[in-house]
């Protein structure tokens, strides 16, 4: 599996704090199965905290402490940009999926953005490929539902928290989730970890994603969709094999009552937020 969506790079924005808050989470995704995991600190409007050389010259630093530890993970590089005003005339600045056509991109939750349309026209008319960062989390409604289809079919893809599909950001979020994975119009999921609580919620989400969708499209929207992007290839949206058509959610909540590990865990996360700050 890769990751293609986590913050784990140490002292850049809202996520490790340390170089050993970094191993720790970095070392929590191997032991998950993930073996590689693209880097992605926030753009904060005028640049991020660290200009390219040294996001990769700190990734070079994890990269030696991982290796004295047998850690064999891959680690590679992006940006989650969040959308703003005049984004447009700042394609050039970031920093895409390994050097893909990849844009990976997020709409703020505290605000209406109503130049999305705009700045996805103009990210293809570059030839590049937009990725929306959990869409979930900001859009909830049925009238949003109809406007992510509406960007979907435009080419616009999708990805969601594995963290959402445990209800961290509420039941509507969660809804959303489920409902655009129903839709089969999730091109991949992420843990979006910001610490190494978050990987411990995601590997419950990732536990939840088997369910829902079955092996073949749980290592397509985990595996092969990510490795395709990373290597800057096209992604094919009608993998999906018909017969394994997704459970219900009546089956997750089923599964609820076999308590595990990480369900208490994330049990204790969602009720007091602020102990995923001591990890």
């Amino acid at each position: 599996m890769i990751d293609i969506n986590s913050h784990a790079i140490f002292d850049v924005d809202s996520g490790a704090k340390s170089i050993n808050q970094s191993i720790k989470m970095i070392k929590l995704a191997s032991e998950m199965g993930y073996e590689g995991i693209c880097l992605t600190p926030c753009y904060n409007g005028t640049g991020t905290k660290f200009n390219k050389a040294e996001l990769i010259s700190k990734i070079r630093t994890i990269k030696e402490i991982l290796l004295k530890n047998n850690i064999n993970l891959r680690l590679y590089l992006g940006e989650e940009v969040p959308v703003f005003p005049a984004i447009s005339d700042y394609l050039d600045d970031f920093i895409y999926l390994n050097d893909s056509k990849y844009l990976l991109v997020e709409v703020p939750t505290d605000e209406t953005v109503d130049y999305l349309e705009e700045f996805i026209f103009s990210v293809k008319s570059m030839g590049k490929i937009p990725i929306i960062a959990h869409p979930e989390t900001k859009y909830t409604t049925k009238e949003d539902f109809d406007f992510l289809k509406k960007l979907y079919n435009n080419g616009v893809l999708f990805q969601v928290n594995l963290n959402s599909l445990v209800g961290h950001y509420g039941k509507d979020s969660q809804r959303m989730a489920l409902n655009l994975l129903r839709a089969d119009m999730v091109s991949l999921v992420s843990s979006n970890s910001h610490s190494v609580a978050g990987y411990l919620k995601a590997n419950e989400g990732l536990r939840i994603l088997k369910i829902l969708v079955g092996d073949e499209k749980f290592k397509q929207l985990t595996d092969i969709n990510p490795k395709r992007i990373l290597a800057n290839d096209l992604i094919n949206n009608d993998f999906y094999v018909k017969k394994e058509k997704k459970k219900t959610i009546s089956k997750v909540t089923k599964t609820k009552k076999h308590l595990t590990r990480d369900k208490i865990i994330v049990s204790i996360f969602n009720t007091f937020p602020s102990l995923e700050k001591l990890l």
